[in-house]
């Protein structure tokens, strides 16, 4: 019985609730006067709304195991560590509590004043910093990969080089640069991408379609 409640019950929950969400969005359009299609569609709105209650819920989760691991190396005073700790649970606490207790402010959703101030002039500068930070890591990582030992890092090399000299304003006079960069982020560059995209979204299609089949157990939290 074990084995049931386990692994055939969770693939069955899967399985009737993706049918219904693929039933109510592809095949049944709204349609007032039909009664089981207004009921096929409000069941899809209410499968909607408790996947986003779960999301919240596995935000505070995420909140209580943030809150364990700094409390961990706050108690332990872990060198290097637990002061980090306690400023980032100090800064935690005190979004949290302006973000709960602010009033909103005219023409922004749920926000207010202090809670807008600790957004852009805190939140914001240190995202920046830590961006601007990582900048010289990718400068080196890019010194590192531009080597014309292949066909593929020559032409790598070749089209980073072009692209960045079609931004630089001492080179942008002369047209045929731009217009080069333009023409391979218009033609190599989205075709490329249009292809990644449609091989992730098959990709996400078939992982539905094994999931809906019981074949992937991976949210299951094993591997078996």
């Amino acid at each position: 019985m074990s084995i049931v409640y386990r692994r055939y019950l969770p693939i069955l929950i899967t399985f009737i609730c993706g049918i219904i969400m693929i039933i109510q969005y592809f095949l049944v359009p709204p349609n007032p006067t039909e009664p089981y299609q207004t009921s096929l569609n409000k069941i899809g709105t209410d499968l909607t709304n408790w996947t986003n209650l779960i999301g919240a819920f596995t935000a505070g989760f995420g909140l209580v195991n943030i809150l364990l691991l700094h409390g961990k190396h706050i108690t332990r005073r872990t060198p290097g560590q637990w002061y980090f700790s306690v400023w980032l649970l100090i800064m935690m606490f005190l979004m949290v509590i302006i973000g709960i207790g602010g009033e909103p402010a005219i023409g922004i959703n749920v926000t207010g004043f202090w809670y807008d101030w600790m957004q852009v002039y805190v939140f914001g500068a240190c995202s920046g910093a830590m961006y601007a930070s990582i900048a010289f890591y990718i400068t080196s990582a890019t010194i590192r990969s531009f080597r014309a030992r292949t066909l593929q890092a020559t032409a790598l090399l070749v089209i980073g080089f072009l692209t960045l000299m079609s931004r630089t304003p001492a080179l942008q006079v002369y047209p045929w640069i731009v217009d080069t960069a333009d023409w391979i982020n218009s033609f190599l560059v989205k075709s490329s991408f249009r292809g990644i995209t449609i091989g992730a979204a098959l990709g996400a299609i078939l992982l539905g379609i094994r999931t809906l089949m019981g074949m992937e157990t991976g949210y299951f939290g094993r591997r078996d």
